[in-house]
């Protein structure tokens, strides 16, 4: 189970809400299971969440694939990644935005195998040290935008 949080910590104040993003990345069409623990200082206890779930093997993904949603199509116009799959590189382009922002590249375990910054609205980042397989490209910032990202 991979989980990414786009909530760079702080305070919640009481009645509030924070929104936090949680992906499921399965590797085989398996029963999977977990927990998702919330800790509150203030009140000394935990919160948890069970999920469980079936994963599903996917098929080949869309190297263009149309937007669902408005929030969908304005994440796609702010972060571009292509060739997807990849090969030895991969192109990422960004708007002025998130020009100077730094990404991670990640396996389904969340463990950070690449990492660096976006220097201009297009950038090219070298995979040839990552093994053939699924990965995720998150950027940092407000929305803390993420891409799957398969590499052959």
């Amino acid at each position: 189970m991979r989980i990414i949080f786009n909530w760079n910590s702080g305070t919640i104040p009481p009645g509030d809400s924070q929104e936090v993003e949680v992906i499921f990345a399965p590797t085989e069409e398996i029963m999977y299971s977990g927990n998702i623990s919330v800790h509150s200082d203030a009140m000394n206890t935990d919160n948890t969440l069970s999920i469980s779930g079936t994963g599903v093997e996917e098929d080949e993904p869309d190297p263009d694939p149309e937007p669902t949603s408005l929030n969908e199509d304005v994440a796609n116009s702010l972060l571009k990644l292509y060739p997807n799959p990849a090969q030895e590189k991969v192109c990422v382009e960004i708007e002025k935005e998130l020009v100077g922002k730094n990404y991670r590249i990640m396996d389904h375990t969340g463990r950070v195998l690449l990492n660096g910054r976006l220097e201009s609205e297009k950038n090219t980042i070298t995979l040839e040290s990552l093994s053939n397989g699924v990965y995720f490209l998150v950027v940092d910032g407000e929305r803390g935008l993420a891409r799957k990202l398969v590499k052959r």
